[in-house]
């Protein structure tokens, strides 16, 4: 990556031969001489690199020059890290005891030979290096690099335009808003709208602003997203659109059919919301075949596609009017984008010659968003008095004059940025369009290329999600999301900065795909995109190992979505997958190396611990290893060793303390760990490890060297999530892990070993205190722990926002957790003891404290209580939105409600009185939007007072499930989705005015649905699944204006349907599978409006209905079987 520059690595390579020459160590027997002339010529080289890295752009000398230049450069880089290897050598074995083996390793015969070794080396690098510099005839002048105003810490907050703070496109957002909800209806069920532009103007944000508007999602269930990019494969789309509606769960290696199937389970019937972002595809062949996939859903249904072409455009777009082509942004708007990203100061705001400047400036941007925000956040880091003039006479006048468009605009930005940027930047290269970064495992990646420069007053992960910021700010990256604490997980790269990023990275960086096989002599970073069986990988890899040795990355690109259709076939065989990992041990210069497709390895070879400069292992996935080889812990260099999904890792190897530079072991997932290793406590360094084992009774019994808790005593820059399993009983005070010193822990899980005697219960308690976390933690679980009363250090943790306590079947009393000012999600599962919430254990559960007295939590949203039969009180919750409630009386939920009457009530009597009884700790349940019941046998109904149910304005959702005297719903006018399973003695409905969806499931004694049923005049979908002894459905179902899609499986008692079904005139899909005794379907004018009708299993059916001989067989999308 010589364009990319090899000033950081040239610096690095000078601070450390100086860190080496100001040490007397004998690693330097008879090589110090040598090693300061070659720091001498590698400071002259430096002095000249910046000048001479700009010319090359221009020069193809200079370039030719510095390409000759990086392989001397990586070779002293190499040279460096094999004296930092050797001293970190030393260092571990010195902490052993002397043994014979150690002494040798000592003797000065062996430092002799180490040192005869290097000095040859540093001897070649040297020749070289001056040979180089001798052709230097370029009259290179010597440059030092500004970085005073490029710092991370330049601003207070990095004011990135986030996608909801869209500029000058409200037209075109309520256009398409008006296409979405009310267009014109075509002959099929969806209709397809386009966004049409070149690249940069926003295509991707205005389809975001819409896809996230809360008009929309109420409108269209399900709504999905799927990035398409260049590669138009039908069999990526519907598995991307599956994964969209699943969350990303997906079969593995499935077939087109298997997949045409699963689709159709998300999408028929449905009116969902589509959006194909970045469409290339011109061919309109493959469009059909794709619109015919996506024909199943409910009339309304609609794809929103964004699209550079025209003639994709043309062919999508499905309106009579013409599809929306964006243009640049008006000038008002582009100034107030532009002084949003430009300037620093508002006194620069209001001095009309540097809003003359910044304006001519912007005149340049041709209103393109992308232009506007690149060349904004440029300036920012500029002089408007001394230095904007500069820019607009000097760089941005000869891209205009040459005409190179946006993409040479955006070349500007990167030009500006300091050179440890532009490696970071280059390096994103090896990733493909549209990739979605994991933005710690790019950091990691970037640590380990030595892209990170240290700093003693800041980590190495915290400089690099600096520098990751500063390239977001910069517009390098976007679509960043952030996870629940704030921190930016995710993010997205523009095409055309894409783009940019492969022009920079020179032929240093590959990313290899099917379609690109080619190498080049001076690579050094490569990464594979595409699905290789092994014996492919293995033969796509032999040509490196032939022509070159200096590969510094390779990795597969991760995948998001590991189990996908895309995965290696796991019919691989293991030899095959030996001989790719044989190969990559050949590559001893690797810094980074990443299989984590390769599944079926059973076993690692040793040979892994000879790439001694190995920073970053992603071996990720590997379900079938059960152990690594313990010559991996002569990786002393590794940074980052992740383990993720390796189910079957039974243990880690037992040499690990020596690997003293690992700071990130990622083990989520290794379900089958067993114990940690001893010493691990030794790793100092270590900020990831989100999993700790203690070891199980029969290990100790063994005498095995495993580690205990107290391992994590001196582990204090943990950061992120910590989860302890199987805590002993009896943790004593020299175990403590001193949990409290560990501030940057956000996550903690402690899960206790199970061993349920009622003498233990004070060795709990006192356990439990051992463990106290610092107050910064945001959310703890607690699993297994059997003490009757709870940690008072509960209420310390004043920034927690989520608590889970699950199997803490001896616990009564909770401290008083209303007081935790931040608390929002609280889940209690099966605490078989707990008597009441939020009251301290001194107080009596039974005690009729009058309802004003009731605690309440100011901040909770989220409530699971499931298994926890004794709990007869709850208080107040003001702001719950969401209440599950599963195997516990009745008596909460109802007190609950009622206490809302009453307070609802005293507050109307009062409000004239007295402003604090106004509160809003009054109001409990007011927003209450779902609710799940399951598995209560004493409920009979909910609340008939209307003043009861009226309280619940937000009411959206309710799950009834196996709640076996449940007769009445009550009133529940708000509510829109209604599921019920397993209820055989419902009976009243209620008043259901505002119901849109309803689920009937399971309930085996229901034999008719009540006639109120024809009431539901909002009803828009009807399922009635796995009713066996149903043998009709009420004729008032005929008056169901509304219904669009109704689904009846598995109730084979069923012989007819009633006529006046066949009024339903909206009806769009009808499914029925698993009646056999269903003999035929209402008459009318249903069938006019049906453009789904699936019959599944139905014999009798399936004679009136057969596709050929049938006598409504015309039916579109006609499903039979």
């Amino acid at each position: 990556m010589a364009e990319t520059i090899l000033f950081t690595i040239a610096e690095g390579v000078l601070g450390e031969l100086g860190s080496f020459l100001g040490n007397e160590i004998g690693l330097l027997w008879g090589a110090k001489k040598d090693l300061k002339k070659l720091k001498s010529t590698m400071s002259a080289i430096k002095a000249v690199l910046l000048d001479a890295e700009e010319k090359q752009r221009h020069n193809n000398r200079v370039r030719d020059w510095l390409q000759k230049l990086e392989v001397v450069v990586y070779d002293a880089d190499d040279l460096v890290d094999d004296f930092h290897i050797e001293a970190l050598r030393r260092r571990v074995m010195s902490g052993n005891k002397l043994t014979k083996k150690v002494c040798i390793f000592f003797s000065s015969s062996n430092q002799l030979a180490f040192c005869l070794k290097m000095g040859h080396k540093i001897k070649q690098i040297r020749a070289a290096l001056d040979e180089i510099k001798d052709e230097n005839t370029f009259q290179l002048a010597e440059r030092v690099e500004d970085t005073k105003l490029v710092s991370a810490n330049a601003r207070e907050t990095h004011s990135f335009v986030r996608k909801e703070e869209v500029f000058g496109r409200d037209g075109d957002k309520m256009k398409i808003l008006e296409l979405l909800l009310h267009g014109d209806e075509t002959e099929e069920n969806i209709s397809i709208i386009t966004i049409v532009g070149i690249g940069g103007l926003g295509k991707t944000t205005l389809a975001q602003l819409v896809f996230n508007d809360a008009m929309v999602e109420n409108h269209f269930q399900p709504r999905l997203w799927v990035c398409v990019s260049e590669v138009f494969d039908l069999k990526v789309i519907a598995g991307d659109v599956i994964k969209s509606a699943t969350s990303g769960r997906l079969g593995q290696n499935l077939a087109m059919d298997q997949l045409q199937l699963q689709l159709r389970e998300q999408i028929d019937g449905k009116r969902y919301f589509l959006v194909l972002d970045d469409v290339w595809n011109e061919d309109p062949i493959k469009w059909l075949e794709l619109k015919s996939l996506l024909k199943g859903g409910a009339r309304g249904s609609r794809v929103l596609v964004t699209t550079r072409s025209e003639k994709v455009a043309m062919i999508t777009h499905s309106f009579n009017d013409q599809p929306i082509r964006l243009s640049g942004l008006e000038k008002a708007v582009s100034w107030s984008l532009f002084a949003k990203m430009a300037f620093r100061q508002q006194q620069d705001l209001e001095n009309p010659e540097i809003v003359d400047l910044g304006k001519s400036i912007l005149e340049k941007c041709k209103g393109i968003p992308l232009a506007i925000k690149t060349i904004g956040s440029l300036l920012y880091f500029k002089n408007p008095r001394t230095d904007w003039l500069l820019f607009k006479d000097n760089e941005l006048a000869r891209v205009t004059q040459q005409g190179d468009g946006i993409i040479a605009t955006l070349r500007l930005s990167y030009d500006h940025l300091p050179s440890y940027l532009k490696h970071c930047f280059a390096y994103c290269s090896l990733f493909p369009k549209d990739h979605m970064f994991d933005v710690q495992r790019l950091i990691n990646l970037w640590m380990a290329q030595g892209f990170i420069q240290a700093d003693q007053n800041q980590c190495l992960e915290d400089i690099g999600y600096g520098y990751f910021l500063d390239l977001l700010w910069r517009s390098f990256f976007q679509e960043a999301e952030e996870d629940e604490w704030g921190n930016i997980r995710r993010c997205k790269m523009h095409d055309l900065v894409h783009d940019l990023a492969i022009s920079v990275a020179g032929t240093g960086g590959l990313l290899i795909d099917k379609d690109s096989m080619d190498f080049s002599e001076n690579l050094v970073h490569i990464s594979f995109d595409f699905s290789l069986d092994s014996t492919a990988f293995s033969k796509s890899l032999s040509p490196l190992l032939k022509h070159n040795y200096k590969l510094r990355t390779l990795f597969c690109v991760p995948q998001f979505f590991y189990h996908s259709y895309m995965s290696v076939s796991v019919l691989e065989s293991n030899a095959a997958v030996t001989k790719c990992m044989e190969i990559c041990s050949e590559l001893k210069l690797l810094r980074a190396l990443g299989l984590n497709r390769f599944s079926r390895m059973g076993k690692l070879p040793k040979s892994l611990g000879e790439l001694k400069h190995l920073r970053y292992l992603d071996l990720s996935h590997f379900s079938q290893i059960q152990e690594l080889p313990n010559s991996i812990t002569k990786l002393q260099n590794l940074q980052t060793l992740n383990l993720e999904g390796c189910e079957n890792l039974s243990s880690l190897p037992r040499d690990m303390h020596k690997m003293v530079s690992l700071r990130h072991l990622v083990l989520d997932g290794c379900d089958s760990l067993s114990h940690m290793p001893s010493r691990l406590g030794e790793l100092t360094c270590l900020q990831t490890l989100d999993r700790f084992v203690v070891g199980a009774k029969q290990w100790r019994r063994r005498k095995t060297s495993i580690g205990e808790v107290g391992e994590l005593r001196n582990l204090h820059s943990l950061r992120g999530v910590l989860s302890i399993g199987g805590l002993r009983v009896d943790i004593e005070e020299s175990e403590n892990p001193n949990l409290q010193l560990k501030q940057h822990l956000r996550q903690l899980v402690l899960e206790f070993e199970e061993v349920d005697v009622d003498i233990f219960v004070e060795k709990y308690e006192k356990s439990l205190e051992l463990l106290q976390p610092h107050a910064n933690l945001k959310s703890l679980k607690v699993k297994y722990y059997m003490g009757v009363g709870f940690a008072s250090w509960v209420m310390s943790l004043v920034n927690l926002v989520k608590l889970k306590l699950i199997g803490c079947v001896k616990c009564r009393y909770l401290p008083p957790l209303h007081v935790l000012p931040c608390l929002q999600q609280l889940s209690l599962l099966f605490l078989d003891s707990l008597e009441c919430i939020g009251v301290d254990q001194n107080a009596t559960a039974t005690s009729s404290s009058s309802s004003c007295d009731m605690p309440f939590f100011p901040s909770l949203k989220k409530l699971w209580i499931k298994e926890c039969p004794k709990l007869t009180s709850m208080p107040l919750f003001p702001f719950l939105e969401k209440l599950v409630l599963k195997n516990t009386s009745s008596k909460p939920l109802l007190q609950t409600l009622t206490m809302t009457m009453a307070m609802a009530q005293k507050e109307a009597s009062s409000s004239s009185t007295s402003s604090a009884s106004s509160s809003s700790s009054f109001q409990s349940l007011s927003k209450l939007e779902s609710m799940g019941i399951r598995s209560i046998d004493d409920i009979q109904s909910l609340p008939q007072q209307a003043a009861v149910m009226c309280n619940l304005s937000s009411f959206r959702s309710l799950e009834i499930q196996e709640c076996p005297n449940l007769t009445s719903l009550g009133n529940l006018s708000s509510l829109q989705s209604l599921e019920i399973r397993e209820c055989p003695n419902l009976t009243s409905l209620g008043d259901l005015s505002s119901l849109q969806s309803l689920k009937i499931w399971e309930c085996h004694n229901l034999t008719s649905l009540p006639e109120a049923m024809g009431n539901l005049s909002s009803l828009q979908s009807l399922s009635i699944i796995f009713c066996p002894k149903l043998t009709s459905l009420p004729e008032a179902m005929g008056n169901l204006s509304s219904l669009q899609s109704l689904f009846i499986q598995g109730c084979p008692n069923l012989t007819s349907l009633p006529e006046a079904m066949g009024n339903l005139s909206s009806l769009q899909s009808f499914s029925i599978k698993d009646c056999p005794n269903l003999t035929s379907l209402p008459e009318g004018h249903m069938f006019h409006t049906l453009a789904n009708l699936c019959i599944v299993r139905c014999p009798i059916l399936l004679q009136r209905y057969n596709e050929t001989s049938g006598e409504d067989w015309h039916i579109p999308n006609l499903f039979i079987c």
